[in-house]
């Protein structure tokens, strides 16, 4: 497990959350606990729908 926030060079209000999991049973897991239903359910406050993209990685360099 990793995180990363980038922010957007041209908009300083746009951030972007990257998180690397080890599989999909372990990203499930971890969208179960309590303090990520948190931090979405606050997140929503502000987005009404936040983008979620997941993607699977073929080379690190």
């Amino acid at each position: 497990m990793a995180y990363e926030l980038f922010q957007e060079l041209n908009n300083p209000n746009s951030l972007t959350l990257i998180e690397e999991w080890e599989n999909m049973d372990a990203l499930q897991r971890h969208t179960q606990t309590p303090h990520f239903i948190t931090l979405v359910e606050q997140l929503s406050l502000f987005e009404k729908e936040l983008p979620v993209l997941i993607y699977k990685n073929y080379f690190r360099l």
